[in-house]
């Protein structure tokens, strides 16, 4: 089985602080796992797998790359 995951790329850094009071700052050349594209402004990314996921403003979004990996099945 093959799954697709989407990539963005960050073009202007930018730094907020989240409701929880957590500081999130983003830098050019950053990848992000794309989660959810939420709305308009603002989408879900996550750095990896097992990191936090968190909101990116769009506007700082270079490009949104793909890319297919695969997934093994237990034997």
């Amino acid at each position: 089985m093959k799954v697709e995951e989407t990539y963005v790329l960050v073009e202007y850094a930018f730094e907020y602080t989240s409701k929880d009071g957590q500081v999130i700052t983003i830098k050019p050349n950053e990848r992000y796992i794309l989660l959810r594209r939420t709305n308009d402004h603002w989408w879900h990314v996550r750095k990896s797998k097992n990191s936090r996921p968190f909101y990116i403003p769009v506007s700082s979004v270079f490009t949104v790359l793909q890319s297919v990996g695969s997934l093994l099945s237990n034997c």
